[in-house]
């Protein structure tokens, strides 16, 4: 045992200096908590943790004091109780770096820690003891401390002690290990001394010690502080006792919601809410909560759509769970209220925009009158357009009309529907209506080609039943040929005179079978026969009997002709007949449609009067009422006006008078100094003349 934890401790203080060498944080964090642990069992000397805390102070950074506080937290306890001077120093050495450091560039989060550090010291590291009573196992007596240190070049790690060796003693040194180690833990071999096998029943006894103490401590554990999550089974469960109370699982929705309210943010509560270790099974809880949050806000937060997306993409299941919960809701969509339905619809366009759950949900929408209601359709309106607000309207087409994947497309034709043009023209008029109207080109161009579509389906069916008819008549007509054939055959070794007898009970048949236009066929094989009767001479016997032979061979042709004839005008007839009874049934059809569609109109005729008139009738009563109301308030108005003019115009009346006097007076002023200007300038022009005339004397003179 000491050999192994000298072991222990060499390799330990190698993998530190490693790690202080290479600056790496957590490595160095995992082997000093290692080393500190070993410092309080007294497995190493308390002088190895100070020369640990040394070092990590000398050159002070913010990763090296981090170290150095982790390590002190452990360790302060013993270090207070073996060397209070030297614990005394350090926490000096923590004064001066806190109070210089923007010399050391400490951060602040590194000089709070610092302080936390002073207020642990303050309360004697209660929260950090030394050893807990459980591990307190071994005796101060039978401690052996190893003194070694940091700076000790001897060190090894004896790596080949990690290569496995056949033991050929092993049973008898595993006898003397389960003795040392029942002496360390005080451990009575009143069930080894009985048994035969001793090692093996030694180490089957500890065994089953150790479980049962784990079983005890587990069920201490469970009775003392149970949490009601759904995490871990109840005394009852163990029981086999079934709770049909549900209080796991909602004290399970309790803690998400307490969860989800206490986040600051959802990189927070995604983290929270993935270390709860929620059962398979119930994710489709978690998705419920997150929506039943989300509908309770007043206006939608991007914090619900922002943490389905991380729980979705760190975990499948949830993509599923989601995926189900939007069948769920739609189906449901009639009961929700205006802010629950659209703090709903824009969490599902969040994580439909951003491809959180696939596009294969629209499975179970189908837009049209008969399967939507007034609250289906405002859901789907609020998608789309917060859909087309954050990937803009060429990618929403992209996605909804071009889509890359085959299922994605199948699950999207329900959403814009070709099978009946009325579903069709209500798509349409749906996506214009809400300012998608570019989602339905394709549907504006399909319901323009759907009657030269119809017409070309038409035109197949009937092409498809005209082959039929036509491969039955000729079914029909070989099955006679071959009929008129044996009876040729049959009568040919008759004479002539049996064989007129043998063709008037066939005639016979044919016009019984036959319709009235084929007797013409018949004249022309009796033509025929008397033309051959008439030519052929009756001289020679042999000739008379060669002749007759020609005569059958010939009717017979005849017979053949005119049978293959009457079963293609049969069939011909019968096509005619077919062709006309669908046109008739066509035609009546057609004629039904128009009468109902006249009837329509007329129906639509007479409400659109009838609402006509009684919009003009009450537009009448109303009009008459304002010309009422007009003129009542004309003539009130108007006795009111008179007074105003006749007090206006007694008064106009009386400035203008006062004008006009003003006016005289100032033309009476004004042509009086005109007068009196006339004379002077008269009197002016006298003395000019006069001064003149002296002039012109003088100079005469």
């Amino acid at each position: 045992m000491p050999e192994n934890g000298r072991l222990i401790l060499a390799r330990l203080i190698l993998q530190f200096r490693r790690a202080l060498k290479r600056n790496e944080k957590l490595q160095s964090i995992a082997s000093v908590s290692f080393i500190a642990h070993l410092v309080n069992q007294r497995v190493a000397h308390e002088l190895l943790a100070l020369e640990v805390i040394q070092i990590l102070l000398a050159n002070p950074t913010n990763a090296s004091v981090e170290v150095a506080i982790e390590f002190t937290k452990q360790v302060g306890m013993l270090l207070e109780d073996v060397v209070p001077k030297g614990v005394h120093v350090v926490f000096e050495q923590f004064r001066n770096i806190l109070q210089s450091g923007k010399k050391y560039n400490i951060n602040k989060r590194v000089q709070y820690q610092i302080d936390e550090l002073f207020t642990v010291r303050r309360k004697k590291f209660k929260d950090y003891p030394s050893v807990i009573p459980q591990l307190d196992l071994v005796e101060m007596d039978d401690q052996i401390t190893h003194e070694i240190s940091l700076d000790d070049n001897t060190l090894e790690k004896e790596e080949q002690l990690d290569i496995f060796r056949l033991d050929n003693q092993y049973k008898a040194n595993e006898k003397i290990w389960t003795q040392i180690r029942k002496e360390i833990l005080g451990i009575e071999n009143d069930s080894s001394s009985d048994s035969s096998s001793g090692s093996d029943s030694s180490s089957s006894g500890y065994d089953s010690d150790d479980e049962s103490t784990e079983e005890k401590e587990s069920k201490k554990e469970v009775d003392g502080d149970l949490q009601v999550s759904g995490l871990q089974k109840s005394n009852t469960e163990e029981k086999g006792i079934a709770d049909m109370t549900e209080a796991e699982l909602v004290g399970m929705r309790r803690q998400i919601y307490l969860t989800i309210m206490s986040s600051l943010d959802f990189e927070e509560c995604a983290h929270k809410m993935l270390k709860m270790n929620i059962p398979k099974g119930l994710e489709h809880e978690v998705v419920n909560m997150l929506i039943e949050c989300c509908s309770q806000e007043r206006t939608y937060v991007k914090f619900y759509g922002l943490l389905s997306q991380r729980i979705c993409l760190v975990r499948p299941a949830y993509t599923e769970a989601f995926a189900s919960s939007f069948d769920e809701q739609y189906k449901t969509v009639h009961r929700f209220e205006t802010n629950h339905l659209r703090n709903v619809a824009k969490l599902f366009a969040h994580l439909l925009q951003t491809s959180t759950i696939p596009w294969t949900v629209f499975r179970c929408v189908y837009l049209n009158e008969d399967d939507t209601t007034s609250s289906s359709r405002i859901f789907i309106k609020l998608l789309c357009q917060d859909m087309a607000e954050s990937l803009g309207m060429q990618e929403l087409r992209r996605r909804f009309l071009q889509p890359e994947d085959d299922n994605v497309k199948e699950s999207l034709q329900n959403m814009f529907p070709v099978d009946n043009p009325r579903n069709t023209r209500f798509a349409i008029n749906f996506f214009t209506l809400i300012g998608l109207g570019k989602l339905t080109d394709d549907l504006r161009e399909h319901l323009k080609n759907a009657p030269k579509l119809i017409l070309q389906q038409q035109q197949a069916l009937q092409k498809q039943t005209k082959g039929d008819d036509d491969d039955d008549s000729s079914s029909s007509s070989s099955g006679s040929s071959s009929s008129s054939s044996d009876s040729d055959s049959s009568s040919s070794g008759y004479d002539s005179d049996t064989d007129t007898d043998s063709r008037r009970p066939s005639r016979g048949r044919s016009r019984s079978r036959s319709t009235s236009p084929r007797r013409k066929p018949r004249k022309r094989k009796r033509s025929l026969s008397s033309s051959s009767s008439n030519t052929e001479p009756d001289n020679d016997k042999s000739r008379s009997r060669n002749g007759d032979g020609d005569k059958n061979d010939n009717e017979r042709d005849a017979a053949r002709s005119g049978s293959t004839g009457r079963n293609t005008k049969r069939s011909e007839n019968e096509n005619r007949r077919s062709k006309s009874e669908d046109m008739t049934e066509q035609r009546g059809e057609k004629e039904k449609s128009r009468a109902s569609a006249r009837a329509r109109s007329r129906s639509a005729s007479a409400n659109k009067r009838r609402r006509s008139s009684s919009i003009t009738s009450t537009s009448r009563d109303r009009s008459r009422r304002r010309s009422r109301s007009r003129s009542r308030n004309r003539s009130r108005s108007g006795s009111a006006a008179l007074r105003r003019r006749r007090s206006s115009s007694s008064r106009s009346r009386l400035r203008s008078a006062s004008m006009e006097k003003r006016r005289q007076r100032r033309r009476r002023r004004y042509s009086s100094s005109e007068e009196s200007a006339g004379r002077a300038r008269r009197r002016e022009r006298e003395r000019g003349s006069r001064s003149r005339s002296g002039s012109a004397k003088r100079q005469r003179l």
